[in-house]
């Protein structure tokens, strides 16, 4: 009986174990590492223009913008706005794409490794990256 036992717990010990590796085995997970998604706002015209994400206040460009990776669940709150006094306001709506590179290396080591970056998030990247804005006067 005991023996039975103990095969029971390092079969659940076992199978935790693959569940870690699999999820944190990922292409995107590796080489993406723990970076943020970022949105990179350019200096642009006028200078030190406000910026907002969703609403909220985020400082002045030119500046990074952190997206969450569960942003993109709520797409009328995922949007960046540029805005200075005496010029129209600019919104750009922030979308999210695979990272085709890290999906190729996926598929190349059977494709487990999606789970994990789908469940992530990693293989995800916002669009646009890098925004440049010339606002128009009133």
């Amino acid at each position: 009986m005991k023996l039975r036992n103990i095969f029971s717990v390092n079969s659940f010990f076992f199978i935790c174990c693959l569940a870690f590796l699999f999820l944190h085995s990922s292409c995107a997970y590796i080489l993406g590492g723990r970076t943020p998604q970022l949105v990179q706002i350019k200096k642009g015209i006028p200078d030190s223009a406000k910026l907002y994400y969703g609403g909220n206040f985020m400082g002045y460009a030119p500046k990074k913008i952190f997206i969450p990776k569960n942003a993109y669940l709520i797409p009328e709150r995922n949007f960046i706005e540029i805005k200075a006094e005496g010029y129209k306001t600019k919104k750009i709506i922030i979308t999210r794409k695979i990272r085709y590179g890290y999906f190729v290396l996926d598929l190349l080591f059977l494709g487990i490794p999606l789970i994990g970056d789908f469940a992530t998030g990693k293989i995800y990247k916002p669009v646009p990256m890098r925004i440049g804005y010339e606002l128009e006067k009133n």
